[in-house]
């Protein structure tokens, strides 16, 4: 059935009977809907008595002016023309007012059904028991249930009175949605209950979520950026901090990257990034927050390290990968990391980014160690080609 089909029956309207009279007692109805006249129930009594009143006057004094020898035919006599006097006055002053709310009611209440129907909006209306009283065609659709299994059953979500909450929903079908969720207080049949209006949004969420996951990650390298290493390296940081799990930080720097841009392009030196970020995800833990911070810098945080040895450390793992990766000779490049690490002290009262900062120092400390080996390399190979010329 299309959302829009009108021949569905989801609308309960309240008793005719009632309709009337509220609207009778209270001066609401239309005799004739184009002057817009007035009647209460109190006038239409009394025009039926003065109606009566005067029929039988002039019904009487037709009579007297008629002989008729027959009580019987005098008295079918006064019958009819009291109905011929009463039936018209009655028409005009009481049934046809009548009649028009009775049009008036039925077109409102097909105008009603055919709005909700037409609603985009899933619309409930939830007695304060948590019973539903009415669903429309939406809520019928956004919920995958047919009307029979929505009315008369509870509403089984929590309700908060004038707030609006975003929700997710199992169908029918078993599919998961999200919806926002509108409450209004109102009454239905002189019932206090719950106006409840679904609207569809899982569209709008999974794109927020999306770009969410966008404002975290690195687009390049598919690790986390600077932003999301922190957003989600704050609560088991605190944790730590509290007493909570141990946690391990590790600075780490891609060595050489500016000569792999100018001897090899920068194609290349993207692809030297990407497979960094390959080799951390394999050295590293799915549970560490691996992330690349900018540039050629890298940071890694370590949930619950376990206490290991030098041999066996996730430093030591990753030369041996970086070390496997060179040999391998898949690149025109050769892949060489600085690192530094520091283990968070529980007693102390180290941020976040003071840790960061005290693992680029080793990082650093790493970097000039291995600057000064190479150095030292060099000038014992220069010292030997300079001894082996004087030979």
């Amino acid at each position: 059935m299309s959302r829009h089909q009108q021949g569905s029956t989801y609308f309960a309207p309240s008793p005719l009977g009632s309709e009337v009279n509220d609207r009778l007692s209270n001066g609401a109805g239309h005799g004739n809907p184009a002057r817009g006249t007035s009647y209460s129930a109190l006038r239409i009594i009394l025009a039926v008595i003065a109606i009566a009143f005067a029929a039988e006057v002039v019904v009487m004094l037709i009579l007297a002016q008629v002989a008729i020898d027959s009580l019987v035919a005098e008295a079918f006599a006064d019958a009819a023309m009291l109905t011929t006097i009463i039936a018209p006055a009655l028409y005009f002053i009481v049934f046809r007012p009548l009649l028009a709310l009775i049009r008036e009611h039925r077109h409102s209440k097909e105008s009603f059904r055919a709005i909700v129907d037409k609603s985009d909006d899933g619309i409930l209306l939830v007695g304060q028991s948590g019973i539903v009283r009415f669903a429309n065609h939406a809520a019928t659709h956004l919920l995958n249930r047919k009307y029979e299994q929505l009315v008369c059953k509870n509403f089984g979500l929590p309700i908060s009175e004038d707030k609006t909450t975003e929700i997710d929903l199992v169908t029918g079908a078993g599919m998961t949605v999200t919806a926002e969720m509108r409450v209004l207080s109102t009454h239905w049949h002189n019932e206090s209950c719950f106006l409840v209006t679904l609207r569809d949004v899982t569209a709008n969420a999974n794109l927020r979520e999306k770009l969410r996951e966008q404002s975290l990650h690195d687009e390049l390298t598919g690790l986390h950026n600077r932003r999301g290493f922190f957003t989600l390296s704050e609560r088991p940081f605190k944790m730590a901090q509290r007493g909570g799990p141990r946690v391990r930080l590790c600075f780490i720097d891609l060595d050489g990257m500016k000569p792999i841009n100018d001897v090899h392009g920068h194609d290349c030196g993207d692809l030297a990034l990407k497979d960094t970020a390959a080799l951390l995800r394999d050295t590293f833990r799915e549970t560490d927050i691996i992330a690349r911070l900018g540039g050629d810098e890298f940071a890694v945080l370590c949930l619950s390290p376990a206490s290991t040895t030098e041999e066996t450390s996730p430093i030591a793992r990753l030369q041996e990968r970086v070390a496997d990766f060179n040999n391998a000779g898949h690149r025109p490049y050769q892949l060489s990391f600085s690192m530094g690490t520091v283990d968070h002290d529980p007693s102390g009262s180290a941020s976040l980014n003071e840790l960061l900062a005290r693992a680029d120092e080793h990082m650093y400390n790493h970097k000039q160690e291995k600057q000064t080996a190479r150095d030292q390399q060099e000038a014992r190979l220069a010292a030997a080609a300079v001894a082996h010329s004087k030979i």
